[in-house]
């Protein structure tokens, strides 16, 4: 499998794994039933939930913003912009192969340092990780939802989260010192090298390993905390909108938003659409929810980040001036005057 066609593949699992979750789902829960509980919908605290969720994208790209903010003082509009042009396109392809697309605006409309841009995204994911799964175990334990396999999980997670920081230090360490690599470090540069046409690829590592640092770590926490507090409370707003927080507390929300959040991470459809209803279900039901109305909350959740990504990311490509075949077009031009790793520009 060569790396060009690694995305291909991963799209088709991805769109394979959603189309099967959807199916099976609905061979449990019947649309109509579906219908029946969106229709009792609360307007007025879908209103307040939507004002959740946007606010919620738009601390998001202060969390961003902060974690470049030592390599590169982005204009914060900017940064939005660009943010919301990435989850836009995580709604038309699958696999979240729009996350990248995020990176690779900024870096053609605002300039700046590719190794510092992608570290930051990948810093801010392992973040989000590393805040739902704290949030997560402290709510199985005080839930008494002690199930051994559950508990694994988020250990084995967490041990992950842990080794991304370790490993990014020792490359840091490495390449700061011109020491020799190990064999099997050695063999991931030599393959990495086989994929980029970068002018100075010692450099981009070490870029990459000083975004993705503890110390830049901790400039983001703040809003970090803010971004997941405020998405918590649009959330709450829809279950409150379907009459659900009349049989479950804040706690209880907040462990179907750990859940489901993580469940963003398999890829799907679209929007996630699929896995991101299965781990939406799988959270609910840990805390009595029924299947039904899990289902219908998480369509609604959904279906409401997905149209303001959508408008918010439309007027954002506009702004920008910027169109599909513009921005690839500018990807392939960055990446021939060698300043784009070549192998980010097959993920979108």
């Amino acid at each position: 499998m060569t790396l060009k066609s690694y995305p291909i593949i991963r799209g088709a699992v991805g769109v394979f794994l959603g189309s099967l979750v959807l199916y099976l789902l609905f061979k449990r829960v019947s649309p109509l039933v579906l219908l029946v509980e969106l229709a009792q919908t609360d307007w007025v605290k879908l209103v307040w939930a939507v004002a959740f969720i946007g606010l919620s994208y738009a601390c998001r790209a202060a969390l961003w913003r902060a974690l470049l903010y030592q390599f590169h003082n982005y204009n914060y509009g900017a940064v939005l912009r660009s943010t919301m042009i990435g989850y836009f396109v995580n709604n038309i392809l699958p696999a979240r192969l729009g996350d990248v697309t995020r990176g690779v605006s900024l870096y053609l409309t605002r300039g700046g340092n590719s190794g510092f841009i992608f570290g930051t995204l990948a810093l801010e994911r392992v973040l989000d990780v590393s805040i739902l799964l704290v949030l997560l175990g402290m709510l199985l334990v005080y839930l008494n939802l002690h199930y051994v396999w559950l508990v694994r999980s988020v250990a084995i997670l967490g041990s992950l989260v842990i080794a991304f920081f370790t490993m990014t230090a020792i490359l840091k360490w490495l390449v700061q010192r011109e020491s020799p690599l190990p064999l099997l470090l050695m063999r991931a540069k030599e393959w990495v090298s086989r994929f980029t046409l970068l002018k100075n690829r010692g450099a981009f590592v070490a870029n990459l390993g000083n975004s993705m640092s503890l110390g830049n770590a901790r400039r983001g926490i703040p809003w970090l905390a803010i971004t997941w507090f405020v998405t918590f409370w649009g959330l709450y707003f829809v279950l409150d909108s379907l009459h659900l927080t009349r049989q479950i507390g804040l706690l209880q929300v907040a462990l179907i938003l750990s859940i489901a959040s993580l469940g963003l991470a398999i890829p799907s459809l679209p929007a996630s659409l699929g896995t991101y209803q299965a781990a939406f279900i799988f959270g609910a039901m840990l805390v009595g929810v029924p299947e039904n109305s899990a289902l219908s909350a998480s369509f609604l959740y959904q279906g409401l980040w997905v149209a303001i990504t959508s408008i918010t990311g439309l007027i954002s490509m506009a702004w920008e001036g910027v169109s599909f075949k513009k921005l690839l077009t500018r990807m392939s031009d960055q990446e021939n005057d060698g300043m784009l790793p070549k192998f980010l520009s097959r993920w979108v």
